[in-house]
Order: C-alpha cells, then sequence, then structure tokens
C-alpha cells in the first residue's frame, strides 16, 4: 500500500468513527445518503486493504 493509499484509508476510518460517535451521542440522524456515504468509505478502505 503506497503512502498516499494509507493517509486516505486513516481519512476514511476517521469519517466513519466520526459518524459512529455521532450516533452515538444521538448527534446525527442519517438520512440515506449520510448512511450510503459511510458505508461507501468502509467499501473502499477494504477494496484498498485487499487490493493494495
Amino acid at each position: 500500500m503506497t503512502v498516499e493509499e494509507q493517509a486516505e484509508v486513516l481519512n476514511k476510518l476517521n469519517l466513519v468513527l466520526e459518524d459512529f460517535q455521532m450516533l452515538r451521542d444521538g448527534e446525527w440522524e442519517p438520512d440515506t445518503k449520510s448512511c450510503n456515504s459511510s458505508i461507501d468509505n468502509v467499501t473502499s478502505i477494504i477494496y484498498t486493504i485487499e487490493n493494495g
């Protein structure tokens, strides 16, 4: 995995972590678009790790 890919994965993991924290704290009422964005981030992370 390149340095750029590592940075991208870490950025996406931080976004997903933030989503979970906001959900836990009741600060986020997810809609379809925001849920799909989080799912896309996780899917992208998995792809990068599997293929990087």
